[in-house]
């Protein structure tokens, strides 16, 4: 069983997989976490915090910091990420920035890889779920060509801080899940399989997401 879900809910729950897509403190999280369980973070975080962060289970001593463009196997599942958002200028301080060249240089290294779950912080373009995307901009329409060529079975998304969580099945199959984990909103996600998906608030579940023949289905809790 997999968890994807910010800090403040680390206890209500036991994992063996933690997958950040979110701002965090690093500092916090990561020490709070690693103990329990494997950690993969991509996101535009503190990098000189992360990189310095293993995991501490005696079987995965990996980094914390998940590589671009490399497929990790975790329980039969292979998961892959990039990190970081898009713009044209690069900064050498602040939030860390790849061109769009770059980004799609880890997809071409992704494509054919048969990843089933990848986890990206920066946006595709569908103006369905976000209508106050703008058609002109680079990074969304980069980040959406990002997930044509690799064709995941699924992707995990969050930045845009736009309430609660929302679903999208791509024309080529793949499926998107967009979460909101801010303070404001405090959503997350407890991946139990490719076909179900549950949707967190606080410490309460309050939704089911299920797959059946390609298509989402959704069971709501009371």
């Amino acid at each position: 069983m997999f968890r994807i879900f910010p800090p403040y809910t680390l206890y209500s729950h036991s994992y063996y997989l933690l997958l950040l897509i979110i701002d965090v403190d690093a500092n916090i999280a990561m020490s709070r976490c690693t103990h329990k369980g494997c950690v993969y973070c991509v996101n535009h975080e503190n990098i000189n915090v992360l990189t310095s962060l293993r995991n501490v289970r005696p079987d995965t001593n990996f980094p914390i910091l998940m590589d671009d463009g490399e497929v990790y196997v975790v329980s039969g599942s292979r998961i892959a990420g990039v990190n970081g958002i898009i713009s044209k200028r690069k900064r050498k301080k602040g939030v860390p920035r790849k061109k769009a060249e770059e980004f799609l240089e880890v997809a071409e290294k992704l494509k054919g890889k048969e990843v089933d779950i990848l986890l990206m912080h920066e946006t595709p373009y569908l103006p369905e779920l976000f209508p106050f995307m703008r058609k002109e901009s680079l990074a969304y329409k980069t980040a959406y060509e990002f997930i044509r060529v690799v064709k995941p079975k699924i992707v995990f998304n969050g930045h845009m801080h736009s309430g609660g969580y929302k679903t999208y099945t791509f024309p080529w199959g793949t499926k998107y899940v967009y979460v909101d984990s801010s303070q404001s909103s405090r959503h997350y996600l407890v991946f139990e399989s490719l076909d179900k998906i549950e949707v967190w608030k606080d410490y309460k579940k309050i939704a089911e997401i299920l797959s059946k023949g390609g298509e989402f289905l959704f069971q709501y809790v009371s």
